[in-house]
């Protein structure tokens, strides 16, 4: 039978949304959710718990972050080092943030902004290459007269040097077409 991993009505929330599921090399699940606790429907903070025994128990949730969280990732790293990875909207500028820990979750480092800040969300990926380096890719649109009906998007990489995100060489790709979608 199902297991509950949360009770989001027991909390008094709306819902729980966007989880994202981590196993590192111990076999530790490593969770991310997101709340909704008010009636405009919109994100009011990021949760994450732990099970040690394949997913029958689990934490308590810790709060990650109390803001509007729109988008988040969680991944297994290197043995041990997890990292959970965000992006947040304070109402005036929208920051990727990176928390990392080195002890399979029991503790984690200062929250930190992993690509600068911008004016809007935008879509973000946490990838792993070929050699196993983790990198945080970003789609930036580029101003574009809108009857040109095309997108110009800057797609910019950071990559975890194991101590801090290094910015690497950015692309810009363009998308022709009417009612263009890109994610």
């Amino acid at each position: 039978s199902p297991i509950t991993v949360f009770d989001a009505e027991s909390a008094g929330w709306v819902m729980v949304n966007h989880p994202k599921v981590a196993l590192d090399v111990d076999g530790r699940l490593h969770l991310l959710f997101t709340n909704y606790s008010g009636l405009s429907n919109q994100p009011d903070g990021l949760y994450y718990l732990q099970s040690s025994d394949g997913g029958n128990t689990w934490s308590a949730p810790d709060v990650v972050s109390e803001g509007s969280v729109v988008w988040s990732a969680i991944t297994s790293y290197d043995g041990r080092t997890i990292h959970r990875v965000w992006q947040q909207n304070d109402g005036s500028v929208v920051a990727n943030l990176d928390q990392e820990s080195t002890d399979g979750g029991a503790t984690w480092g200062k929250a930190v902004n992993a690509t600068g800040v911008s004016n809007d969300t935008t879509p973000v990926a946490l990838v792993s290459n070929n050699l196993g380096e983790l990198h945080l890719i970003q789609l930036i649109e580029e101003n574009v007269p809108s009857y040109l009906k095309e997108y110009n998007l800057s797609i910019q990489d950071w990559r975890w040097n194991g101590q801090k995100w290094e910015s690497q060489p950015h692309q810009t790709i363009e998308i022709k077409g009417d009612r263009a979608q890109y994610s």
